[in-house]
């Protein structure tokens, strides 16, 4: 996914806030951030 840095980091922190409220379970949250590309997510794990 060739993602700007800015929007990556902002549907990181949008999948997180919607894990915390249950909107999504943890295992989709990883799966998303997976997705967002796992080299550029792993100083947000």
């Amino acid at each position: 996914a060739d993602i700007p840095d800015t929007y990556r980091a902002l549907a990181i922190a949008t999948a997180k806030r919607a894990e915390k409220r249950g909107v999504i379970s943890a295992e989709k949250l990883s799966e998303l951030l997976d997705t967002l590309k796992p080299d550029a997510t792993e100083n947000y794990r």
